[in-house]
């Protein structure tokens, strides 16, 4: 037994010795602006966790989707965020006690080809249209988990009934 625990011991030591020569970063040996940080960055959202996120290449901005507050647009970096979430399907009213619960968005999908702004949630494919939210015409209401877009324009969004094509 204490020669199984010698080895343990013998192994733990040579371990540390070959981290701490290699490139294992270790006390004393990160330099400044070696690691990243991280800040911060949705101080003006409401209190619902981001799900998705994506870059209007044409405008700098990003549109944020979130649990059960809708989405929201930054024209300047993050550091204030615009509700943009009419038209969106509400799953639960508002009450005294409780604010408005919006169904959960799982994609945002910004094409740069000028087409509207397209946004799959936990109620189906809505798209951005003079401000409001919009259901996709003969979409059907099931859940869209993600948004792809082919080089040829196609948009995949897989749903729990099957993958589903646009366009």
């Amino acid at each position: 037994m204490r020669q199984a625990r010698r080895g343990w011991i013998w192994l733990t030591v040579v371990s540390l010795l070959v981290c701490s020569t290699a490139g294992v970063p270790g006390p004393g040996r990160v330099q400044a602006g070696s690691v990243l940080q991280w800040t911060p960055w949705n101080s003006g959202l409401e209190g619902s966790p981001v799900t998705c996120l994506a870059q209007d290449e044409g405008t700098g901005s990003f549109i944020a989707g979130t649990t059960s507050e809708g989405i929201y647009r930054t024209a300047d970096a993050g550091a204030t965020w615009t509700w943009m979430g009419d038209g969106l399907p509400v799953t639960s009213p508002g009450s005294a006690l409780h604010a408005v619960q919006y169904a959960k968005v799982n994609a945002v999908l910004v094409r740069a080809d000028g087409k509207p702004v397209l946004a799959g949630t936990a109620a189906g494919l809505f798209a951005l249209a003079a401000n409001s939210w919009a259901q996709v015409t003969g979409f059907p209401h099931v859940s869209v988990r993600a948004l792809a877009v082919s080089s040829t324009g196609v948009i995949y969004a897989p749903t729990p009934e099957g993958d589903v094509r646009i366009g």
